[in-house]
């Protein structure tokens, strides 16, 4: 959740708590599509308020050999009360970014070479 980045300043030390459900599926072995439900709220709650909101990711995993892959998702957040009066009485947040491209580098020793 991008709101909440240093944890212990935007929480006002009261910690926060998230409570997440994930389902995964591999419908082909490349692929690999994850739906992510958070239920966020404070450890320690300020005037019987703790609940921040709720948010869901749909997460797209794609494997395009063993030395890449690349992850796109779309979220959306519903704010709680909390929320809403802290950034101006907003009704939700929806993105969609990529999230990640990952290239793993493999090094591989040629036995021809250790023999230079």
């Amino acid at each position: 959740m991008d709101y909440f980045g240093i944890i212990s300043l935007t929480t006002q030390d009261r910690g926060l708590r998230n409570a997440h459900i994930r389902l995964v599926s591999s419908p082909i072995p490349a692929a690999t599509p994850s739906l992510w439900v958070h239920d966020f709220a404070f450890a320690e709650s300020l005037g019987g308020e703790s609940s921040v909101g709720q948010e869901i990711d749909v997460v797209w995993l794609w494997r395009y050999n063993r030395h890449a892959m690349f992850e796109a998702g779309v979220s959306g957040f519903l704010p709680a009360e909390i929320m809403r009066a802290r950034f101006g009485g907003s009704d939700g947040a929806t993105w969609g970014v990529p999230q990640r491209v990952g290239i793993i580098l493999m090094f591989y020793r040629s036995p021809a070479a250790e023999r230079l």
